[in-house]
C-alpha cells in the first residue's frame, strides 16, 4: 500500500468521522440545567474527543451514577473527597491484604487509577502520535530518526 492510498483512505475516514458528528450533534442538542456548576459550562465550550468505548460500543464507562456522583462532590468539596477517597482505598487495601489477595487489588487499583487519570485532548490540539494528526504532521520539537542521525550519529541529512 503506497503513502498515498493511505492518505486518501485516511481523509475518507476523517470525513465520515466528521459527519457522524455532526449528525449526532443535530439529533442530540445539548439540554442545559438551570445549575450547572461554572466548571462544567468551561469545560463544555470545546468539544473533547471521543473515547474508544464510546466510539465502537457506544458506551461511556465514566458517565455512571458513581463518578458523576463522585465528581459533583468533588466539585463542591475537593479536599474531602480526596481524603475520604485515599481512606477508602487504604481500608480496602487492609482488607484485601487479610483476605491474601493485596497484590491483585493493589495492581488493579493501580491500572484503574492510570485508565482515570489518562484524560481527554481537545479536538483541535494535535495528537503525540502523528498518523492521527492532520495529514500527518508531527509534533513541534518531536524526535525522528532523521534527527537521531543528525545529532547522534553526526550523519548529514539530506
Amino acid at each position: 500500500m503506497s503513502y498515498q492510498t493511505t492518505l486518501e483512505q485516511l481523509k475518507r475516514y476523517r470525513n465520515a468521522q466528521k459527519e457522524a458528528e455532526s449528525a449526532a450533534a443535530q439529533d442530540f442538542p445539548p439540554q442545559k440545567a438551570e445549575n450547572e456548576v461554572k466548571v462544567e459550562s468551561t469545560n463544555r465550550q470545546r468539544p473533547k474527543a471521543q473515547g474508544i468505548w464510546l466510539r465502537l460500543f457506544n458506551i461511556d464507562l465514566l458517565d455512571n451514577f458513581a463518578f458523576r456522583a463522585w465528581r459533583d462532590v468533588y466539585h463542591r468539596h475537593p479536599n474531602p473527597t480526596i481524603i475520604g477517597s485515599l481512606g477508602f482505598y487504604l481500608v480496602a487495601q487492609l482488607f484485601f491484604v487479610w483476605a491474601q489477595f493485596g497484590m491483585v487489588f493493589f495492581v488493579l487499583a493501580a491500572l484503574t487509577a492510570i485508565c482515570l487519570n489518562l484524560g481527554q485532548r481537545d479536538r483541535d490540539q494535535p495528537s503525540a502520535y502523528s498518523v492521527f494528526n492532520e495529514n500527518c504532521e508531527r509534533l513541534p520539537g518531536q524526535m525522528t530518526a532523521e534527527h537521531f542521525e543528525r545529532d547522534v550519529l553526526q550523519r548529514r541529512v539530506k
